[in-house]
């Protein structure tokens, strides 16, 4: 089966076309989580678990947790071990694309391409 044919069958299942971008920005944390690789995960998995009924796809944006280096990729690593299969689609732009989308995208464009929770 192909990628885009267990893309179909999930939307299909879950009647959804709700994709939900995990984007770790340090920014965003709740005050109350500490700031460190555990934090972060709790607040990726809580938005997991608080949208799951409607999500069909989660899809964690590399770029975002290669910014954080060697920690960002371990906090990935156990994101992705907590997502069933089904449900994940890895962004894999890297670092310099996101910089250069940022630069010569207008903003306006910005704000419908990209959701950061």
């Amino acid at each position: 089966m192909t990628f885009f044919e267990k893309l179909e069958n999930q939307l299909i299942s879950k009647q959804s076309y709700l994709c939900v971008g995990l984007d770790p920005v340090w920014e965003k944390i709740p005050p109350h989580l500490p700031r460190t690789p555990e934090g972060l995960l709790e607040f990726l998995l809580k938005i997991v678990d608080e949208t799951k009924a409607y999500a069909a796809v989660f899809k964690p944006n590399f770029a975002y947790f290669e910014i954080l280096g060697a920690s960002g990729m371990e906090v990935l690593q156990e994101l992705i071990r907590k997502i069933p299969r089904k449900y994940l689609c890895l962004e894999m732009l890297n670092v310099e694309m996101l910089d250069t989308q940022r630069k010569c995208m207008p903003k306006r464009s910005l704000k419908l391409l990209n959701v950061t929770l």
